[in-house]
């Protein structure tokens, strides 16, 4: 063999080990992916989705309350009496309406 031959094979093979290292890396990380891909699946508790499309949610009552943390909106029942000018007013039942007559 003359050395510019034996110099071009050495290259050769730095080239070739550093692609056999890159892709030895590159397999582990993607072996890493796949895994964590499949503990979120199948692990309860990790995945967002844990909760099935056909649950129903029940609850007694629904509050809204604004970025000061004041009660804007209220759904249930019991509900307490509204405030009219800062003092809780009867609440009117249907039936017991007076519509001005």
């Amino acid at each position: 063999m003359t050395p510019s031959v034996s110099l071009n094979l050495s290259d050769r093979m730095a080239l070739l080990e550093r692609r056999a290292s890159r892709l030895s890396i590159t397999s582990i990380l993607l072996f890493v992916a796949l895994a964590g891909s499949v503990a979120i699946k199948w692990i309860p508790g990790l995945s967002a989705q844990n909760r099935s499309v056909d649950d129903i949610l029940t609850v007694r009552g629904l509050i809204v309350v604004d970025e000061k943390g004041i009660e804007r909106v209220r759904i249930g029942s019991p509900l307490p009496d509204p405030m009219s000018g800062g003092k809780p007013a009867p609440r009117c039942r249907i039936g017991h309406l007076d519509f001005g007559q």
